[in-house]
């Protein structure tokens, strides 16, 4: 009643629990929870006696007090707790677990059974991790903590702001991704995409979009951050563009703009090092849908400020509407484009877990949460980091737009004539790593090692196009092989090797054969 907020007593239809047990408290959000505690250690005391269908008749009468997200009823939640002065009974056991494990259940009546032994300060429970997500470990630390006193577990609320923060925090957010969504329409690079306004996937990459392979090895990190406010369609930014409005409304008002900025950017980045460790490393993805689902579970945490009622179970069925279709597969696909669970996942666990170390630090009569200078500069930081990846990104841009490559039907399969007409072919990309390498042998065959070996280095030099178009390595070693065979050549030993080690460390296979027969590689 105290810490967790429940009122004692319980709805009518509830009212066999009242004469069942000693003590009856019930909560009531979007579910229902009831909380029944039985007395053992009273003289005369008798076990806990309703029957299990009792208890789901019981709770199915319930259902009409919990509230609807998406069209579904959200469940009863029933916990009973046996108070004994000893261990459980193999009969006390066996008959709670009946009671939490019996016949499906069909109705969405949940019922959780503990024992506590208050003489040796444990809880028995039958379910998963015993219990533990269910409130155990609370009854733990009633049993071994120190006794509070009616003043610290009695925490008046604090009142809510009486007025409504202007959402600058939110429309700023909203405008600066329809304004990149403006930037991707100029910027397109390449052939039409599918969807309303669509942007085509090497539009996006040059843009920042998320990738595993340019942020693994070649250290653009930007792209954990740029990713967020790319979008593929403008379906794809209203749909994101809703969500972020009802989350950041709600936010803004009750935590204020820094804890909004802050959230944001907790999401966006938990959501793209989610794609980073499972998604493919290949694979590229867009979206605010990572920092959008951070906010959504953070405002859904934080709704529980609010007091118990109407006003609050609006609130929370409003969050999750948008927040449980989105991590659920078949809810959200899109046509014309992948979704990307592992940033909805992401985002979603840590802004949960950012809202719960919020609430930690929002003690309950302060109107606002703590460190409010820190949370400042915390949002601060995170906008600079933000306008620092768009910066980056923008300095990274030439090097994926663009007409870069030759049309692979222009270039002659043959190779001597390739090698003969490649000023022909080649004219227009002068960054082609295949026009250096075409134009380093045709400068080789006539003895100009001098010209040769500079195209052969300005195509090594392209890396951010080998990453991108031709991530085999085939190209790559070619290129390299030529160009250690030639320092070789030349006799400058030292230098062959030191061109020869990223063939020798794992480059496209069977790139090193010939390097380690020349004893290029150590």
């Amino acid at each position: 009643v105290g810490e967790k907020r429940y009122q004692q007593g319980a709805p009518q239809e509830a009212g066999a629990l009242l004469a069942a047990s000693d003590f009856v408290a019930t909560k009531s959000d979007l579910a229902l929870s009831i909380v029944v505690i039985v007395d053992r250690e009273r003289a005369g005391a008798t076990p806990f006696a309703l029957s299990r269908e009792a208890l789901l008749e019981l709770g199915q009468s319930c259902l009409k007090y919990t509230g609807s997200v998406n069209g579904s009823k959200m469940p009863v939640s029933i916990a009973i707790y046996e108070v004994g002065d000893g261990p459980a009974s193999d009969a006390d056991q066996k008959r709670l677990a009946l009671l939490q494990q019996g016949p499906p259940n069909k109705a969405k009546v949940h019922i959780h059974t503990f024992y506590v032994d208050a003489q040796n300060k444990t809880v028995w429970n039958t379910a998963a991790f015993n219990g533990f997500f269910r409130g155990r470990r609370f009854v733990e630390r009633a049993l071994t903590e120190p006794r509070k006193s009616d003043s610290e577990l009695f925490v008046p609320d604090a009142a809510l702001p009486t007025h409504t923060r202007p959402p600058l925090a939110t429309a700023g957010v909203l405008l600066a991704l329809i304004a990149m969504f403006v930037v991707e329409q100029i910027a397109k690079v390449g052939t039409p995409a599918q969807g309303v306004l669509g942007v085509d996937g090497e539009t996006l990459f040059a843009l920042g979009a998320m990738s595993g392979n340019q942020v693994l090895k070649s250290g653009e990190w930007y792209r954990l951050l740029t990713a967020a406010l790319l979008h593929a369609d403008a379906v794809h930014l209203l749909f994101n563009g809703i969500a972020l409005g009802l989350a950041g409304y709600l936010l803004e008002s009750l935590l204020g703009r820094a804890w909004f900025l802050s959230l944001f950017f907790i999401g966006a980045l938990g959501g793209s090092l989610m794609g980073l460790v499972v998604n493919p490393a290949e694979g590229t993805s867009v979206g605010a849908s990572g920092a959008v689902m951070g906010l959504l579970a953070a405002a859904l945490v934080a709704a529980t400020r609010y007091p118990p009622g109407a006003q609050r179970t609006q609130i929370q069925a409003q969050l999750m509407q948008f927040l449980i279709p989105s991590l659920i597969p078949l809810a959200t696909q899109r046509e014309g484009g992948h979704v990307d669970f592992a940033a909805h996942f992401g985002g979603a666990i840590v802004g949960g877990l950012a809202g719960l170390a919020l609430m930690k630090l929002w003690p309950r009569n302060a109107v606002s949460p703590k460190f409010p200078r820190i949370t400042q500069a915390f949002a601060l930081l995170c906008v600079g980091l933000v306008a620092i990846s768009v910066i980056a990104a923008k300095h990274h841009y030439p090097d994926y737009a663009g007409d870069l490559l030759v049309d692979d039907a222009l270039i002659p399969k043959q190779t001597e004539r390739a090698t003969a007409e490649v000023e022909r072919w080649g004219a227009g990309h002068p960054r082609d790593p295949r026009v250096h390498f075409y134009r380093a042998l045709r400068l080789l065959d006539e003895n100009d090692e001098a010209r040769g070996e500079a195209e052969l280095r300005a195509a090594l030099a392209e890396r951010h196009i080998f990453a991108r178009s031709f991530s085999n390595g085939r190209l790559e070693a070619a290129i390299r092989s030529l160009l250690c065979r030639l320092l070789l050549h030349q006799g400058k030993l030292d230098e062959a090797k030191r061109e020869a080690q990223p063939l020798c460390r794992g480059g496209a296979p069977g790139s090193a054969d010939e390097l380690r027969e020349l004893g290029l590689c150590d």
